[in-house]
């Protein structure tokens, strides 16, 4: 469920997948792929994938605090739906742009002990000819409790801040999610 502006629309998603190994080593490789859509904002469809070299700062049993770093590959498919009328141009033709990116992020993480998990992350992604003229800027924080060993109720706020957004749409977008998290 998507609320922007005035109009509030069922109208994203994303798939996410991920493999690491974050106890055995300081440093480790993971990889990452993710489908991701988000209608009311004009982003038909976006397909990422990388790895990252992450690092890992402090570990104990209930503890994590990381960073990361590493190249992705990014497509992306825009549209005006999002766009407001004043700002539409003359020509409204799909936007697709492919970009080789680096990304970084740091991440903490807290798993307590009556079955909640808390999740506080921020990100940097940039091409590499504007990795700090205008780099796309994020957070995310979650809450997540435990049902089971694997499977988990999640509620989550997210932001993205773009300062050159593909389509002339507000800069600074907000996302809270509620889900069901799988994880083996």
């Amino acid at each position: 469920l998507s609320k922007y502006g005035k109009n509030v629309l069922l109208s994203g998603g994303f798939l996410y997948l991920e493999h690491r190994k974050i106890y055995e080593n300081k440093f480790v490789l993971e990889s990452y792929s993710q489908i991701h859509w988000t209608e009311a904002r004009g982003l038909q469809f976006k397909y990422a994938g990388g790895v990252n070299l992450r690092y890992r700062i402090h570990f104990s049993e209930n503890l994590g605090f990381y960073a990361g770093l590493g190249p992705f590959y990014e497509y992306e498919r825009w549209n005006y739906v999002g766009v407001s009328d004043d700002l539409l141009p003359e020509n409204q033709e799909d936007i697709v742009g492919e970009n080789i990116k680096l990304a970084s992020y740091l991440s903490f993480k807290w798993k307590t002990n009556f079955d909640f998990d808390f999740d506080f992350s921020a990100y940097h992604q940039a091409r590499f000819d504007e990795l700090f003229s205008s780099p796309r800027l994020g957070s995310s924080s979650s809450i997540k409790y435990n049902v089971t060993e694997h499977l988990g109720l999640v509620f989550q706020y997210q932001n993205i801040y773009d300062p050159k957004p593909v389509v002339p749409i507000d800069q600074l977008y907000n996302v809270i999610l509620f889900s069901i998290q799988v994880s083996f």
